[in-house]
């Protein structure tokens, strides 16, 4: 288990942080590209996907 967490680490580290700053989210200048609406949809999804698991596993973690 502790491999998976491992890897969902670095996705969390490497996912949305690196396409945002691949799209100009630092003072974007006139030369960034333009992202697609599929980008933003899939940067906004993978977002939520991660809030709602930590969210749902923070919430079973107390249960317990």
């Amino acid at each position: 288990m502790e491999k998976t967490i491992d890897s969902y680490i670095m996705t969390l580290k490497t996912g949305v942080p690196e396409l945002r700053n691949h799209f100009g989210g630092h003072g974007s200048s006139s030369q960034s590209p333009s992202p697609s609406i599929y980008m933003a949809e899939y940067v906004l999804h993978l977002t939520a996907t991660n809030i709602v698991f930590l969210y749902n596993a923070f919430r079973d973690y107390q249960s317990k």
